[in-house]
């Protein structure tokens, strides 16, 4: 794309097309994206931060204690969600979320 067809896009754009573009100028958007992104824990360190074997570790996430985080298109799990890891390790009751 030439910049003259981007100037003329961005030209043309919508207050709310704008407002992205100016959060992206600004880093406000890059920030934003990280903060989305959920931090990965792999079973291993899981099972040292519980004390537990690997084991059952993968029981506990089976009943629900812990949320598997997958890449997408993957069909294994990269690991566990700190959150859910940081929720059990706290002795928050209930299910894990995301």
């Amino acid at each position: 794309m030439t910049a003259e067809k981007r100037f003329t896009l961005i030209l043309s754009a919508g207050p709310d097309v704008l407002k992205q573009i100016d959060a992206l100028l600004s880093g406000k958007q890059a920030a934003a994206e990280c903060a989305a992104i959920p931090r990965v824990i792999r079973r291993k360190e899981v099972a040292t931060l519980l004390g537990v074997s690997q084991k059952r570790v993968d029981q506990i996430c089976a009943a629900g204690g812990l949320v598997r985080v997958f890449s997408p298109g993957a069909s294994r799990a990269m690991g566990f969600s700190e959150a859910s890891v940081r929720s059990l390790v706290e002795g928050r009751t209930g299910k894990a979320v995301a």
